[in-house]
């Protein structure tokens, strides 16, 4: 790991204000003073963990080694879970479940038949990875380099928060791709050229993956799994886009209202009330500059932005990782 000598470069090296402000500033600086930390139990079940992400309207939460007899102040990290993890898991369980011979529909028919055990599983058994750790000592690493091996890691793996840890191995703090967000939109000036590049500059133009509006949410599930997606757009018959369905949809998600998962993903998204992203414009255009995408995303507590055309047909797509790894390449 790069250490903060090496990692954290000079004033004199910087080439650019862009190449600056990530040079001086640090994990550190883009931390919360006072960051409110979720966490969820080891053994608190799936279910009691999708009721605790809906209602404090988050998609992941470190997990922690729950208090015992012998050790009441325990707090040890044990990994992240987030809402694509349970995902997996449930996708992984119907596919195991499976037997050679049934339909399709049939296998989709036992994620309702297993549910209670399922959502009965402790978190301890269904942990994620999407998580790069920091000790607490290395809150001074570079932004530049938090966000190259941090977020953006090496080859495809993307980290979408990093947790910070003491000594003791407690969580002190957790970091978002958010919250680099919010600190580049703040600093939007200092992007220098690229805030003024267009969604078509950045080659945010190009063609993604989506689905109808009838789509059974059970088989959008499996898709997004296999493809590895966190969201999808969801079109109607003309192709034109009506909402994005992401693997946060799933919050909130029990045992008694699994049978949704039959349901065409529009009626999911109805029955689960999930609004936040359903009810608001998510789009923007080709000319959009990143400048104003970036100000969009922020203001409305957005991870992605579908590219549209005049008629409001998908053509692309602008996610939090496409931004970051923007701002490393241009800097």
């Amino acid at each position: 790991m790069t250490s903060t000598k090496e990692g954290k470069r000079s004033h004199e090296e910087a080439t650019s204000p862009l190449a600056d402000l990530l040079a001086s500033n640090s994990l550190h600086d883009v931390m919360k003073a006072h960051k409110d930390i979720v966490a969820l139990e080891h053994n608190a079940s799936v279910e009691d963990a999708l009721r605790e992400l809906a209602e404090n309207q988050i998609s992941s939460a470190p997990v922690e080694l729950a208090p015992s007899i012998m050790d009441n102040d325990s707090g040890t990290y044990l990994g992240i879970l987030d809402v694509a993890s349970i995902l997996a898991c449930l996708t992984d369980d119907l596919l195991q479940e499976g037997e050679e011979g049934k339909s399709e529909d049939d296998r989709l028919e036992e994620i309702v038949s297993h549910s209670e055990v399922f959502f009965k599983r402790k978190l301890i058994t269904i942990l994620g990875k999407d998580v790069a750790l920091r000790y607490r000592g290395e809150g001074e690493q570079s932004l530049a380099d938090v966000i190259r091996e941090g977020f953006l890691g090496e080859g495809n793996h993307v980290a979408h928060r990093i947790v910070v840890f003491n000594a003791r191995g407690t969580i002190v703090n957790v970091v978002s791709m958010s919250d680099i967000l919010r600190f580049l939109n703040k600093n939007v000036d200092k992007l220098g050229s690229l805030a003024d590049r267009t969604m078509a500059d950045l080659g945010c133009v190009k063609s993604i993956s989506s689905v109808q509006s009838d789509v059974g949410t059970a088989k959008l599930c499996l898709k997004m799994q296999k493809e590895k997606l966190a969201a999808v757009p969801v079109v109607d018959g003309n192709g034109i886009f009506k909402f994005s369905f992401a693997t946060s949809d799933l919050k909130g998600l029990t045992a008694g209202k699994v049978g949704l998962l039959l349901q065409p993903v529009s009626k999911f998204v109805a029955e689960m009330k999930a609004s936040h992203h359903h009810d608001i414009d998510t789009t923007c255009d080709a000319d959009t500059t990143l400048r104003a995408a970036m100000h969009k995303m922020m203001s409305q507590k957005l991870h992605r932005l579908y590219v549209v055309d005049s008629n409001k047909k998908v053509i692309g797509c602008l996610s939090l990782s496409d931004i970051l790894r923007a701002v490393v390449d241009n800097e």
